[in-house]
Parts: C-alpha cells; sequence; structure tokens
C-alpha cells in the first residue's frame, strides 16, 4: 500500500545565531510548512561554511533591496520635510 503524498507549502525558513544556550554562537536554521490547517516545522544546525554559502546565495537581493528601501525612505523624509506643515527653525 502506497503512503499518500501530502502537499506540503514552505512557510518560512530562518537562519540566525543563537546568543544563548548551548547553542550560544552557531548559527541554527527554523524551517516551517504547511499543509492546509496542518503545520510542522523543524529545527537545525547549519555548519559555519553553510552559512557562508547561504549568505553567498542571497547577497546581491539582500543588496538591491536595501538599496530600494533606502530610496524609499529618502523619498519618504524629504517629502515629509517638504510639506507646508514643517517648520525647521521653530
Amino acid at each position: 500500500m502506497e503512503k499518500e503524498k501530502k502537499n506540503w507549502t514552505m512557510t518560512s525558513l530562518h537562519i540566525r545565531l543563537c546568543e544563548f544556550g548551548e547553542n550560544k554562537g552557531k548559527h541554527t536554521g527554523k524551517i516551517c510548512f504547511k499543509e492546509d490547517e496542518n503545520g510542522d516545522e523543524f529545527i537545525f544546525s547549519v555548519p559555519p561554511e553553510r552559512t557562508k554559502e547561504y549568505l553567498a546565495l542571497v547577497k546581491d537581493e539582500v543588496v538591491r533591496s536595501a538599496h530600494e528601501l533606502s530610496e524609499k525612505i529618502d523619498e519618504s523624509l524629504s517629502n515629509f520635510l517638504n510639506e507646508e506643515r514643517v517648520s525647521l527653525k521653530g
């Protein structure tokens, strides 16, 4: 009898540096899956060399996203400062 295959979707993937506990100073990952109303998550160790590989994969996208965000912040602050109701003279 073949086991029924479920359609699990990855909902999140986090990698973090632990600041306390038995994994202090080490990176751990947490991955979450969901299928309909059911979900599950797993925590796993991430060796230092893997952390560097993951960062290399996403580096360009992180830098691009940060640049886009800085442009939005600059525009928002400029618009705020140019509004008539704002006076920097007191």
